[in-house]
């Protein structure tokens, strides 16, 4: 499942470059908040949570987290584009069958936020394995309004530095549902998907020169499609080897709704490998193309850790990327993450544009050992900066 971001925006001054390590220490004591319980020493009667950390003992509060069927998440926002503010989130991890001990945990959650520019979204998510995980059924529901920026469509835009403001109301529904196909593999799953988005996006055009007006928009696009996947991972939250491969076409069209046609292809493999019993490398790659009348806010982008979301966009995207992930202490795991991406018109324009490339270190913890859900943090640089993520699992598997 997707995590909780914070994305440092572009044109960020010195004041904001030092509010952003302010930021940085508010989140980490509200992240860290469990880690500072106090354990004492049954014999000399003196306190050392640090020392309990260090022996990778049960620290009580810890302990009782990961008992927990709801699992709390807030995250203070503070990102130039979008103010500051709150996100929470509310996760609830459904109890696992007696008699289907392999079967994945299902995941159900609520959340929103809120921000001083204003901006606010309030949603709705699940991730549900049934019959044995014959059967997988995930969704995104959503509803909100933003204040975004359009950074153009290319990897030359002219409106990379000095990004036009919009608007953006929207309601958003993503339902996916997979079948598993053994006749031909045990890995094998079928499915369909339905993408569903009505957004109202306005332009303050008069900010650019008085002579233009103001520009609303009220656009709909539906689109439905077959889903192929191969998954032969050992864990879909957490997983240690084997590969997952997933490949969606959706088609928007008129005659189911859409304003607009046009086809999207989107291709997502992951690969694992465990080089001992507390290190796993792990790569993805991430290919999106469109084909059609598409709008701007649908384009394909770099699939990266360190970049705003639509900061590259064009009719075809790639992103690669790889993650070695050690496991340092029990249900601690430290990350080094990095990779690269491109935005082209086509192919042809792909393999000359530049590759725009991001990285960095996170954290998780395990939460729930038997079911192997984790949180923690993730610390991105890239061309536009500082990133911070609050993350829920391991993004490459999302």
């Amino acid at each position: 499942m997707k995590g909780w971001k914070i994305i440092r925006g572009r044109g960020g001054s010195l004041r904001y470059k030092m509010g952003q390590w302010v930021y940085f220490l508010l989140v980490w004591c509200i992240c860290s908040s469990p880690f500072l319980v106090h354990a004492e020493d049954p014999q000399t009667g003196i306190g050392s949570s640090v020392g309990a950390i260090k022996e990778g003992a049960d620290i009580p509060a810890l302990k009782k987290l990961e008992n927990r069927r709801f699992v709390p998440v807030p995250v203070p926002i503070s990102n130039p584009t979008i103010g500051s503010g709150l996100e929470f989130g509310l996760l609830y991890l459904w109890p696992k069958k007696e008699d289907q001990p392999d079967t994945p945990q299902s995941i159900s959650g609520v959340g929103g936020l809120y921000t001083s520019n204003p901006c606010w979204a309030v949603g709705l998510v699940h991730q549900g394995f049934y019959a044995g995980d014959k059967i997988r059924i995930s969704g995104l529901l959503g509803y909100g309004d933003f204040n975004l920026k359009f950074y153009g469509i290319g990897a030359d835009s002219s409106f990379r530095d000095d990004p036009l403001d919009y608007t953006s109301t929207f309601t958003f529904f993503h339902p996916q549902a997979r079948f598993r196909f053994p006749y031909i593999s045990k890995d094998l799953f079928i499915g369909l998907g339905l993408f569903y988005l009505d957004a109202n996006v306005s332009f303050e055009s008069s900010n650019i020169t008085s002579i233009l007006p103001d520009l609303s928009l009220e656009e709909r696009s539906v689109g439905l499609g077959p889903i192929l996947t191969y998954d032969s991972r050992d864990d879909v939250h957490w997983p240690s080897k084997g590969t997952w491969l997933d490949f969606s076409v959706f088609d928007f069209d008129k005659g189911i709704g859409s304003n607009f046609n046009f086809w999207r292809y989107i291709l997502k493999w992951e690969q694992n490998f465990p080089l001992t019993e507390s290190l796993v490398l792990q790569y993805r790659y991430d290919g999106q193309y469109v084909d059609g009348h598409t709008p701007f806010y649908l384009l394909p982008n770099i699939h990266l850790r360190g970049f705003p979301q639509g900061l590259y966009a064009d009719n075809l995207a790639m992103t690669l990327q790889g993650q070695l992930r050690w496991d340092i202490l029990d249900k601690w795991t430290l990350m080094f993450f990095g990779g690269g991406g491109r935005v082209g018109d086509d192919l042809s324009d792909l393999g000359s544009n530049s590759t725009e490339y991001a990285g960095g270190i996170g954290f998780r913890y395990m939460i729930a050992p038997a079911s192997k859900i984790s949180i923690g943090c993730d610390f991105a640089y890239g061309e536009d900066g500082f990133a911070f993520y609050v993350e829920v699992g391991d993004v490459l598997s999302h």
